[in-house]
């Protein structure tokens, strides 16, 4: 398909540049174009470019919270939200001084048949018998991912980046990630699946139990006796808690 459509849809799912969360030195990666590489390799983008674009090698650079973004609109079906750090900002006695609420930027087109592919190839990445990410998995939760494993650094010195990015629970997505694992130099023994996949589902399994306790919590109160629930006291502010 050459380079051009990539560059494109790279570019629409946020990759290359920043995210627009309130960080100064947030790095806006790199999206090679012609115009990157006449300044820096003095030629056009050739066939060998192109490759190296769809697995992600060369000199393409990105950042977990993009490639966390990126996955986030491909679990939306096209909807991007815009990034931010902070959902609201509370005082003390619960009073909301300042609220971020959600954005969509944009709506990107996605076709029935592409966003079935992509579910269907990210989860087999995790329960296919070729899938690369089988120690991902969460009990009860069904995740949906892509490994990765880049290289940089001088041939003598070579590391590894270890990736593990997608999406949970894959039929009604709720939260998007990436994690990534930095080898030491000379290390191969380093890949997506073997290092990053499992740091996603200890996260998970974490997130998910404390959850359910939570709502095991909630049930047992809402089912707890009318006077009961009265002599409960209201929790007070940690008196640490700053704003």
């Amino acid at each position: 398909i050459g380079a051009d459509p990539i560059i494109e849809y790279a570019h629409r799912l946020g990759l290359g540049k920043r995210t627009g969360i309130p960080i100064y030195a947030e790095s806006e990666g790199n999206i090679p174009t012609d115009d990157y590489m006449m300044r820096v390799h003095k030629r056009a983008i050739k066939r060998g470019d192109v490759a190296n674009m769809a697995i992600g090698q060369g000199d393409i650079l990105i950042t977990p919270l993009q490639m966390t973004q990126a996955l986030s609109v491909i679990a939306s079906t096209g909807k991007f939200h815009q990034t931010r750090l902070v959902k609201q900002v509370q005082s003390l006695d619960n009073k909301v001084v300042a609220a971020y609420p959600d954005r969509v930027r944009e709506n990107i087109p996605v076709s029935p048949q592409i966003d079935k592919a992509l579910r269907r190839g990210l989860q087999n990445v995790v329960y296919d018998g070729q899938g690369t990410a089988h120690s991902a998995k969460v009990k009860g939760v069904r995740v949906a991912g892509k490994t990765g494993t880049a290289q940089w650094g001088p041939e003598s010195k070579q590391r590894t980046a270890a990736w593990f990015a997608g999406f949970v629970p894959a039929e009604n997505p709720e939260y998007a990630f990436a994690a990534l694992y930095e080898g030491e130099p000379n290390d191969d023994s380093v890949h997506g699946g073997s290092h990053a996949a499992p740091l996603v589902s200890k996260v998970f399994r974490e997130v998910y139990k404390l959850r359910k306790t939570r709502d095991s919590a909630a049930a047992a109160a809402a089912e707890a006796p009318p006077e009961e629930k009265e002599e409960e006291e209201e929790p007070q502010p940690s008196q640490d808690q700053s704003d």
